[in-house]
């Protein structure tokens, strides 16, 4: 009797555990409840990465669609095709402790009883950690989630994934700071990998030279011109007039410029509470075979009645080119101006 009672205990402890789980389309991904960001464990993953939590039944619909149409579009401004962020969907039940620790996780859900939501916190299992939930009914409902949000949740990954980024760089200790940079006003933080290699009253020019890649900055001043009228046409030109001057190339009368049979992309933005152009695209070498990608921030430095010409480049012919323009995008944009 004993052994009986004792085995209807069991059974009845099991079916009340598993009858206490949401089953099938139902079940919720993320918990209601949170770990204080104090007991939370380091976040991990690659630059640009995204692990995508969803059913493959769910993946391999509309929604699926949606969301490879605008995260795995090719990133603007890159000689050979690189997607804009590495995108990794696992099934539910895959999503392990590991995964969890994830630095950027999109959760998509379908059952019949969600309302057709979108959510967006930080540090759900990990920090730092980005988490974006989309639930609906059907796959069209978190389609069009996905189509509302995906230009302010690419904003927030790329602006985490700089901070990231510019935490990183700060152990390795940045460079003395030029006193040029000081007489305009601005601060910038360049690492100690990259070494002064000319300097002016208004220009600077560091490189940072290793077995596979260079990568070059370059800043320059000059005064801002009352009437913006040609915001936007004098980027290139300006460039090209630094570069062709500054940054020689290895054979005699070579010099960089910029490639023009690819149109550089130009986009306003803000850097340092400037207005600020963003051109992103490639540059060749005029009398040689070199060539590779840059990223400038021209800012209309309003304050100082400056313009802020912020370059950076990269050659790197055997390599992937996005994680570098990365890093050399979270040092421009380290810019302070007082």
């Amino acid at each position: 009797m004993i052994k009986k009672a004792s085995l209807l205990l069991l059974s009845l402890a099991f079916i009340a555990c598993n009858s206490s789980e949401p089953k099938g389309d139902d079940q919720s991904i993320i918990p209601t409840n949170k770990t204080s960001d104090s007991f939370l464990p380091s976040s991990n993953g690659g630059r640009m990465d995204i692990i995508v939590v969803a059913k493959e039944s769910l993946w391999q619909t509309a929604a699926g669609d949606a969301f490879r149409k605008y995260f795995t579009v090719e990133q603007a401004g890159l000689p050979q095709p690189e997607s804009l962020f590495n995108v990794r969907q696992v099934e539910p039940r895959e999503f392990n402790d590991l995964l969890k620790r994830s630095r950027t996780v999109v959760v998509l859900e379908k059952g019949m009883d969600l309302e057709k939501a979108y959510a967006f916190q930080k540090n759900q299992w990990a920090k730092p950690q980005l988490v974006f939930s989309f639930k609906g009914k059907t796959p069209e409902e978190i389609a069009e989630l996905v189509q509302q949000q995906q230009a302010d949740i690419i904003k927030k990954i790329k602006a985490h994934e700089i901070k990231v980024l510019q935490a990183r760089l700060k152990k390795g200790g940045f460079q003395k700071p030029p006193k040029m940079l000081a007489k305009h006003n601005v601060s910038l933080n360049i690492p100690k990998a990259f070494k002064l290699d000319q300097e002016n009253d208004n220009l600077l020019v560091f490189w940072n030279k290793t077995f596979k890649t260079d990568q070059g900055i370059i800043v320059h001043f000059e005064p801002l011109d009352e009437d913006l009228a040609s915001i936007g046409t004098n980027t290139i030109p300006l460039r090209d007039s630094i570069t062709k001057r500054y940054i020689q190339g290895a054979q005699k009368g070579s010099y960089m410029a910029t490639e023009m049979l690819v149109p550089p992309t130009i986009t306003q933005t803000e850097l340092a509470g400037q207005f600020t152009l963003e051109t992103r695209g490639l540059w060749k070498t005029v009398n040689d075979f070199m060539g590779g990608a840059f990223i400038n921030y021209t800012v209309y430095d309003e304050k100082n009645k400056q313009i802020i010409f912020l370059d950076a480049f990269l050659y790197s012919p055997e390599t992937q080119k996005r994680k570098f323009v990365l890093e050399l995008e979270a040092i421009l944009k380290s810019l302070k101006i007082s």
